[in-house]
C-alpha cells in the first residue's frame, strides 16, 4: 500500500506542538511589546522636559531677559502636546523637574512601578 500523506495522530501532534510554541512565544512577545511601549513613555517625558527648558529659554529672549518660573507663560513656545504633567517645577536657571506625568493618558512609571521623574537639575 502506498500511503501519501499524515495520518490524523500526526496532525495532532503537529497543532499540539505548534500551540506549545504559541503559549510559550505570546508571553514574550506581549512582554517586549509592552517594555518598549514604557520606554517610548519615558523618552516622551524626557522629550517634554528639555522642551520645557527650550520654552524657558526661548520666552527669556523673547522678552528681553525677563524669564518666568510659570508653565502658563511657556505654553506658547511648547512644540509637544501629547504628555500631561501633574508636577511641573522650573526655576530661576531654567532647571526643569516633571513629575506624575501622563503618554496618551497613560501613567509613566519607572521599573518599580513608581512615578517616574525627570529633572534637568546635575
Amino acid at each position: 500500500m502506498n500511503n501519501k500523506g499524515f495520518s490524523a495522530i500526526e496532525l495532532l501532534a503537529i497543532i499540539i506542538i505548534l500551540t506549545i510554541i504559541a503559549l510559550i512565544s505570546i508571553p514574550i512577545v506581549l512582554n517586549t511589546v509592552n517594555n518598549e511601549k514604557k520606554m517610548n513613555n519615558r523618552k516622551s517625558v524626557d522629550a517634554y522636559g528639555e522642551n520645557i527648558e527650550v520654552a524657558f529659554n526661548r520666552y527669556k529672549n523673547a522678552h528681553d531677559g525677563e524669564f518666568t518660573t510659570k508653565l502658563e507663560d511657556l505654553k506658547k513656545y511648547l512644540t509637544i502636546d501629547k504628555v500631561k504633567c501633574d508636577k511641573v517645577n522650573i526655576d530661576e536657571q531654567g532647571n526643569v523637574t516633571i513629575k506624575d506625568c501622563y503618554v496618551d493618558g497613560e501613567k509613566v512609571l519607572n521599573d518599580k512601578s513608581e512615578t517616574y521623574e525627570y529633572s534637568t537639575k546635575k
